[in-house]
Order: structure tokens, then C-alpha cells, then sequence
């Protein structure tokens, strides 16, 4: 019914069928910023408590886990 692309704001937790019915609708960006940062986060403590890891290395712990979350998501949304 508008003529600009829509935004979802709060997409952690939509269930992939919705998320693709709501791309079908026009949603043209997905937020989804809490799960990927939750992702980072038990990375980031499992990499301390058991690798005894340097802070420096818990930070790229944390970089792989959200990029993983990322890309699944982004898959996600490509209906794979």
C-alpha cells in the first residue's frame, strides 16, 4: 500500500515463517540485533571460563559468533 520499503524493528525471535511471509508483504530490511548479540555473549563466556582466553581473543570469539548468527539469518530470510 506505500511506495517506499518497509522495516522490521524487533525481528529477533519472528519464527522463519513469518519473517518470510512478511518479506513476501514488503518488509525490505529485518532489525534483529538482539539475537546475534546474545550469540556474541555466549561466545564471549564460554571462550573465558574454558580457553582461559585473553580479552583480545574472547573479542574475536564473540566477532565469529555473531557472524555465524548473521549468516544464518540471512539465509533465513532467503527462504533456505
Amino acid at each position: 500500500m506505500v511506495s517506499i520499503p518497509l522495516v522490521m524493528h524487533g525481528g529477533s525471535g519472528v519464527n522463519p515463517a513469518d519473517y518470510m511471509k512478511s518479506i513476501k508483504l514488503g518488509i525490505r530490511k529485518i532489525n534483529c540485533y538482539t539475537y546475534m548479540a546474545k550469540a556474541g555473549g555466549v561466545a564471549a563466556l564460554v571462550a573465558g571460563m574454558l580457553d582461559n582466553s585473553t580479552f583480545h581473543e574472547i573479542v574475536l570469539h564473540v566477532e565469529k559468533a555473531m557472524k555465524e548468527n548473521a549468516k544464518d539469518a540471512i539465509k533465513v530470510f532467503m527462504g533456505k
